[in-house]
């Protein structure tokens, strides 16, 4: 964080943004370890994996998710929001630092250096966005509900809690991205 804040912190505004990304990160941290600690118990794993088991899985019945883990989802996915806001701002400005035609105070040497990383840190916060934002919705009764599921593991001894959601019907998906899509009208050319 220091290499990135000292590399860019001559652009008054990613300045500003770099300044807040502790907060949000610091915010995040007691909060994720809340769901880390309820995602054991729900998976009436409280101590974590017994010694003889690699992972455990265990799925919310018909994508049901408990009360008291939809609020933390729903911190999650407001914390989620703010960081993937501010790590888009900072990315946006490095895209712009790299044209020639426009000047946002940031060499394009800078930008090319550190835009991969500033891009691969906002998909991550997106896509934890999209994983909270699951588990905070309540599925609609005339459609299929999202499986939501929790599998705990170890990383090179260390225990892991992942949480994950999948819509079971792709029939939402496509009409929104396929069907729902703008057409482009085609005819043949006449002499």
């Amino acid at each position: 964080m220091t290499d990135l804040h000292q590399a860019l912190a001559i652009q008054p505004t990613v300045s500003r943004l770099l300044v807040s990304l502790p907060e949000l990160i610091h915010n995040l941290e007691p909060a994720l370890g809340d769901v880390f600690s309820m995602g054991h118990q729900l998976a009436d794993r409280p101590n974590g994996l017994a010694d003889e088991e690699t992972t455990h899985q265990s799925r919310f019945e018909n994508g049901q998710v408990p009360d008291a883990l939809r609020e933390q989802a729903q911190q999650l996915l407001v914390m989620f929001a703010s960081l993937s806001r501010c790590l888009e701002s900072i990315s946006d400005i490095l895209r712009e630092s790299l044209d020639p035609d426009k000047q946002t105070g940031l060499d394009r040497e800078q930008a090319e250096a550190w835009l991969p990383l500033v891009a691969l840190l906002h998909g991550r916060a997106l896509e934890a966005h999209a994983l909270w934002q699951a588990f905070s919705e309540q599925d609609m009764a005339n459609e299929a509900p999202s499986a939501r599921w929790i599998t705990l593991s170890r990383v090179a001894g260390e225990p892991e809690v992942e949480f994950s959601a999948s819509p079971v019907s792709a029939a939402h998906t496509l009409a929104k991205h396929l069907w729902g899509a703008a057409t482009v009208r085609w005819s043949p050319r006449r002499p």
